[in-house]
């Protein structure tokens, strides 16, 4: 029988890595960084650094490592949040963009498909974007 604090797991880590990925992010800013510099400093793929950063990943600790190296800042600095704070910031953004009930269909390799074309669509700017 699970304990309830392994029942609260979830939830918790879910937690945990929208808060990472949020301080990811602001370290990163802070350092005038992109993501896709971010990326080619640390040897990873920019798909995976907008994965940290938008908490659908959790890195391993020697990749957390290779990122704080590559912002130059220590890598305790990169898990100095708090979760409670970061999350309710991010539920109260989804609440502002409702994510369609059909992307929670999808598949991990799915989605991380649709946000490179989302990407991509980004980069090109509206002009080329538009028919």
């Amino acid at each position: 029988m699970a304990d309830d604090a392994s029942m609260d797991r979830p939830s918790t880590d879910r937690k945990l890595l929208i808060a990472f990925g949020s301080r990811l992010r602001a370290v990163r800013d802070a350092a005038g960084l992109t993501q896709a510099r971010l990326a080619e400093r640390a040897s990873l793929k920019t798909a995976t650094v907008s994965l940290y950063e938008n908490g659908r990943l959790s890195p391993t600790l020697s990749t957390l490592c290779v990122l704080a190296r590559s912002l130059g800042v220590p890598p305790a600095s990169l898990l100095e949040f708090d979760p409670a704070v970061t999350a309710e910031a991010v539920a109260a953004l989804h609440a502002e963009v409702p994510v369609p009930d059909e992307w929670s269909a999808l598949t991990d390799d799915h989605r991380l498909l649709m946000w490179k074309l989302v990407q991509a669509l980004a980069r090109r700017g509206p002009s080329e974007a538009e028919p």
